[in-house]
């Protein structure tokens, strides 16, 4: 059965519900860590801007990335052969709209949060300034489905991020580690044969 279609791929709806969801659910997050680990959190809230909001922002995005990775996935291997070519109809499916949506709304939630960081709000600007061009001169959407479930290799950048933030590191985790090496065999072999 096919997957029906609609206009446009960020509607706005949605994409402001994705926002005051992401938001709300951080703000839950935030609770959740306060009362049950008290000493933890208020570790992490010593300082705020370097190590609380990012430790957030790293669990957030790696649960949006953990959903969103899959749906793209599918999104890239369903998708109608117009979404390979320029200038076609801007119609997409719902897994198109999710997959595209929740990487949008994780970029736009993320970036204050990671404001400790030149090279983390530069990824996220120059990620939605592309995510725009692309829809601004109607190219093809293909590559986008097949860029983001390639984003599958944040899950473990992510948690390598959030474990750096709690003080593990290279140098006092097997863990992180092993994570590390992991992680740059994902990147050669998934994310940058993704980009060609």
């Amino acid at each position: 059965m096919a997957t029906p279609e609609y206009a446009g791929i960020l509607p706005a709806v949605p994409f402001v519900c994705g926002i005051i969801l992401y938001n709300t659910f951080t703000l839950s997050l935030k609770t959740f860590l306060s009362k049950a680990y008290p000493h933890f959190y208020a570790d992490l809230a010593s300082n705020r801007r370097s190590r609380l909001d990012p430790y957030i922002a790293f669990l957030t995005g790696w649960l949006i990335t953990l959903f969103s990775t899959p749906i793209c996935t599918i999104a890239a291997l369903h998708a109608s052969p117009e979404a390979a070519l320029f200038d076609a109809a801007p119609h997409s499916t719902r897994l198109e709209q999710f997959c595209v949506g929740s990487r949008v709304v994780l970029w736009v939630g993320e970036t204050p949060r990671l404001e400790f960081s030149n090279l983390y709000t530069a990824h996220h600007g120059f990620s939605l300034a592309a995510f725009a061009a692309i829809e601004w001169i109607e190219a093809p959407r293909m590559q986008l489905f097949v860029l983001y479930a390639a984003l599958a290799t944040e899950l473990v950048s992510t948690l390598i991020a959030a474990l750096k933030i709690t003080g593990w590191n290279v140098g006092n985790s097997g863990f992180v580690a092993c994570a590390t090496r992991v992680n740059v065999l994902l990147l050669a072999g998934v994310r940058v044969p993704s980009a060609l």
